[in-house]
């Protein structure tokens, strides 16, 4: 899958489009298809290298804090979550 991520902190040419493996959906987490999404402040910041003891460590760091998509899977504990449609009245 692509993704926009981070293997090194630095300015706007440090976010970068890679392929990478599709994640697995683990215990409480969700997995979304994204369709569109915008640059939040927070990717800024992960971006910037600002959050790096907050962050987990890994090879890289995805960023899109804010995005629009479809639920593709939903992981074993996952509560207080549920599908919206819109139906015609």
């Amino acid at each position: 899958m692509r993704t926009v991520a981070v293997t090194e902190p630095g300015g706007p040419s440090a976010a970068r489009l890679l392929e990478t493996e599709r994640p697995e959906v683990g215990a409480g987490r969700l997995r979304i298809k994204v369709a569109a999404a915008a640059v939040h402040p927070a990717d800024l910041l992960a971006r910037s290298g600002a959050l790096a003891e907050l962050l987990p460590k890994r090879p890289h760091h995805r960023l899109g804090w804010d995005l629009a998509g479809t639920v593709e899977a939903v992981g074993a504990e996952v509560t207080g979550w549920s599908r919206w449609s819109t139906r015609a009245s």
